[in-house]
């Protein structure tokens, strides 16, 4: 199963918002900029001029964001393969930056890209959209898990484990690969439709 490598530290109830994002974007680039800045022994000022200020990451954020989160396909699709790929190395620095600076983690960040990605595979047999980024395509997958579909839900795990239940209202129905436990993308969209956080993706 293809899940987006940066899964692992995503936890699915922490709120993501566009204002949000873009400040802890803000805050990564300010550490890449010190980082480099002591590196090469030259100005922030000059590092800042180099790297062109902060703006393109703020960017790819919020394109990333708007379909990962809010669902918002443009209709004239997405030509951007490279604004996911750049977005996730960037979020990759920002990881290093914790392991080597102390920085705060690009929880947010991370949790957009996975969205992404889970997205696609909901989306993946839809007609009306064309274009999704390579990058996401490489993430798709016929089956989510659990863990998937409470990100996507803004639920916790155990909560959507519960709904599997065969005593809940809007059972989430399950099969099993090998150990795991999994839901078919097209009975998750289905049940995922249901929740009030979760925004069905539409072309605008």
């Amino acid at each position: 199963m293809k899940t987006s490598q940066h899964l692992q530290f995503v936890q699915p109830t922490d709120p993501v918002s566009l204002r949000a994002l873009l400040k802890e974007v803000e805050e990564i680039f300010d550490v890449q900029v010190t980082a480099l800045s002591t590196l090469y022994k030259v100005s922030e000022a000059a590092v800042r001029l180099t790297l062109g200020g902060a703006n393109r990451p703020k960017q790819l954020a919020q394109v990333c964001y708007e379909y990962a989160v809010e669902g918002k396909w443009p209709v004239q699709g997405h030509d951007n393969d490279a604004d996911w790929l750049d977005l996730s190395a960037f979020v990759r620095t920002g990881r290093i930056f914790v392991e080597h600076y102390g920085a705060a983690p690009p929880k947010m960040l991370e949790k957009v890209l996975v969205m992404g990605g889970v997205r696609a595979s909901l989306d993946s047999d839809r007609p009306d959209i064309e274009g999704v980024p390579a990058v996401l395509e490489g993430l798709y997958s016929e089956f989510l898990t659990l863990i998937e579909i409470a990100i996507m839900a803004q639920m916790s795990e155990k909560s959507v484990r519960n709904a599997t239940l065969p005593t809940a209202q809007d059972r989430l129905i399950t099969s099993k690969q090998g150990t795991r436990t999994v839901v078919e993308t097209s009975e998750a969209l289905r049940w995922l439709s249901g929740r009030r956080s979760f925004n069905p993706t539409e072309v605008v």
